[in-house]
């Protein structure tokens, strides 16, 4: 009897106790700062919510951005709304595909989203539910101006369809379609593969995006082409969304399959979670893609090549092409040209996190040289900056007195960092100082006139029209379109391709 009563306390203690560890069930309502807009207020109204949480969204100055939303979501109902920005309808879209993740990140229980009604005059409810489908959101509602709330149920978005067998859809014509960041890319690509160029148009507004014609897509391979080009966030995000529109339109138009390629792969460098409840755009975008009905996807030179997995995961294709091995070939016929009197060369690494790329670098400029293996492998240089009250000094671990020294970095904007590695090598010996980039993302080209950098080496990853219509600059710019054909024409081919793809070794 008394170990009855004891277990019959034991019971009741954990009925009490229980819930304390279940979490408080709740519903939250999040909005990406600014006004209430309707979306938001929809969102209250039907949740019976009496106060929005705000979560913050910050913009870089590579124009990607990250969403952080409120702690204190853990096993709650989140309810994801838009923010009414009509002028940068692009950027809050992508503001609400962040929030989702970031919500998720959260550890919310369920993230529900609701749109601005424009948002959906503006792209449609099939494609929209296919990308918060893909993202994994619970249920998509839109808001109108006065508060009604029209709900679509993303579990009845119907799949993309498959037009036909994996055999003949390897051997389907190809078709090069052009978006708009990069015309002159994908015009040279097209004509190196001697395929039809199909161009992306807009409406007169600029913000509307052309569905693919259904005759120039059905039973082709289609080849996108888009890439980053330098300007505002809400240019990258419209031609972001642009090329998840466009793959999505052309397979449902019957396309045998779907190639993205793009030389800059957009939020690459967003990699990683350094707060609680942070979007990782490196992850949004492949579950995108994916959604969007994108088999496979070529780009050059991604911040960490351990991204690749993501794509690989969600059983994207990838071929993460060498940006490095042509800046190799280029430097290393500029170094015959130009050779140093003592033959010193050092390849720098901008920090201890680039040594494994600046190695593969070394290796294939050896090649490009004709030094026996690792002549230059065994000597990189790696850059170390350290704080001195208020001046950074940057140190160097390995000799670069009396050499031709070339910094590698897979991208640069500004130039800081570039300019401040090669004068540093100058002060301390150097005798030729070279820069090499896969993306020119900014105007580094500014910084560096009249620096002591002797050139840097870009490639056209991204559009270098102001670059290359300006003067006084040490910046080459290194075309990619024979480079790029080969990929995607041994890809297209079912030939290896492997020695033109990058490999960390």
């Amino acid at each position: 009897m008394r170990r009855f009563i004891v277990l019959v306390g034991l019971c009741f203690h954990t009925f009490l106790i229980a819930p304390a560890f279940a979490g408080r069930p709740g519903t939250v309502v999040i909005r990406p700062g600014g006004v209430i807009a309707p979306a938001a207020r929809a969102a209250m109204l039907t949740s019976g919510v009496k106060r929005s949480r705000i979560a913050t969204a910050q913009t870089f100055s590579t124009d990607e951005m990250r969403v952080q939303v409120p702690r204190g979501i853990v096993g709650k109902s989140v309810h994801v709304t838009q923010d009414a920005d009509h002028k940068s309808p692009a950027s809050s879209l992508f503001r609400a595909f962040q929030s989702v993740e970031a919500a998720h990140a959260g550890h919310a229980a369920e993230v529900h989203v609701v749109l601005d009604a424009a948002t959906r005059e503006l792209y449609g409810e099939p494609f929209l539910s296919a990308m918060f489908g893909g993202l994994e959101a619970s249920s998509l509602a839109f808001a109108a101006p006065d508060g009604v709330r029209h709900e679509v149920s993303l579990a009845e978005v119907p799949g993309t369809p498959s037009t036909m067998s994996k055999v003949a859809a390897a051997n389907a014509p190809l078709a090069v379609w052009t978006g708009s960041s990069h015309p002159e890319l994908g015009a040279s690509l097209a004509k190196k593969l001697h395929v039809e160029e199909v161009q992306a148009t807009r409406g007169s507004d600029g913000r509307l995006i052309a569905s693919p014609v259904p005759a120039e897509a059905r039973g082709k391979r289609v080849v996108l082409v888009q890439t980053k080009r330098m300007g505002d966030s809400e240019r990258f995000h419209l031609d972001l969304i642009e090329m998840l529109y466009t793959a999505y339109q052309a397979k449902r138009a019957g396309a045998a399959s779907v190639m993205v390629v793009s030389p800059y792969l957009p939020y690459s460098r967003s990699d990683r979670m350094d707060t609680p409840g942070t979007s990782v755009g490196a992850a949004i975008l492949p579950q995108l893609m994916k959604r969007a009905g994108v088999d496979n996807v070529v780009f050059y030179s991604v911040h960490q090549a351990q991204e690749v997995g993501i794509f690989q995961a969600l059983h994207i294709q990838v071929a993460h092409a060498s940006g490095e091995s042509l800046l190799a070939q280029r430097i290393g016929g500029y170094l015959k040209d130009n050779p140093n009197p003592n033959g010193k060369i050092r390849v720098i690494a901008p920090d201890a996190g680039a040594a494994k790329r600046a190695r593969v670098f070394a290796g294939q400029l050896e090649k490009s040289l004709g030094l026996p293996p690792r002549t230059l492998q065994d000597e990189i240089v790696v850059a170390d900056k350290e704080r001195n009250g208020e001046k950074t000094v940057t140190k160097f671990k390995g000799d670069v007195k009396g050499a031709t020294v070339v910094a590698l970095d897979d991208e640069t904007a500004s130039g800081t960092s570039m300019k401040d590695v090669l004068e540093a090598a100058r002060e301390q010996g150097a005798v030729t100082t070279l820069g090499a980039v896969s993306h020119l993302t900014g105007p580094a080209h500014k910084k560096l006139a009249g620096a002591a950098v002797d050139r840097l080496f870009v490639l056209d990853t991204l559009p270098q029209g102001e670059l290359k219509a300006s003067t006084g600059h040490p910046v080459e710019v290194i075309p990619i379109a024979d480079h790029l054909a080969q990929v995607v024409k041994g890809l297209s081919t079912g030939k290896n391709v492997d020695k033109l793809l990058f490999f960390e070794h």
